[in-house]
């Protein structure tokens, strides 16, 4: 991805209303389904961490918080706030064990990810019998952006390289 692209997404997704929204949108979303404090959650396609930050911020202990991304710098921002939890890794080709997870969430990422079946699998395989999985995409193809065409040929290079 562009860097100077990237700089810029990390600064709108802290305070632009659609990522605020969502990451109410997920904290309530645990909240309804009662998840406890202590549950393992992974953060798919986590960016710089703001999501996990603002779980942190609600209670959630961090070394109970997991995000993976595949911008290596998304990762080095989101360790530089002290989520270690947090590495370089394609959705599609997770290395956490079998049943880790409590909550696994992916916001706007499932779309972006070539092997999508194969990663919804792995989700599945990761969670424990019980746990909650929950998955943002765009409902509407107007919704696709140039923002999208953009993350998804980042996306591409990344995978190849």
């Amino acid at each position: 991805m562009d860097p100077l692209y990237e700089e810029k997404y990390h600064e709108r997704e802290r305070n632009y209303w659609w990522f605020k929204a969502r990451r109410e949108a997920i904290y309530k979303l645990l909240n309804f389904y009662n998840i406890k404090y202590n549950s393992k959650i992974l953060d798919i396609g986590c960016s710089s961490g703001l999501l996990l930050e603002e779980l942190y911020q609600h209670g959630y202990p961090k070394n109970n918080l997991y995000g993976i991304d595949i911008s290596k710098d998304a990762v080095n921002i989101a360790k530089s706030n002290g989520f270690e939890n947090v590495q370089i890794m394609d959705g599609s080709e997770l290395t956490f064990k079998n049943e880790s997870m409590d909550v696994i969430i992916s916001s706007d990422s499932l779309e972006h990810i070539k092997w999508d079946k194969t990663a919804l699998k792995q989700w599945h395989q990761c969670l424990r019998p019980g746990g909650m999985l929950v998955v943002f995409v765009p409902a509407f193809n107007c919704l696709w952006s140039e923002h999208d065409e953009i993350n998804s040929r980042s996306l591409i290079v990344l995978l190849n390289y």
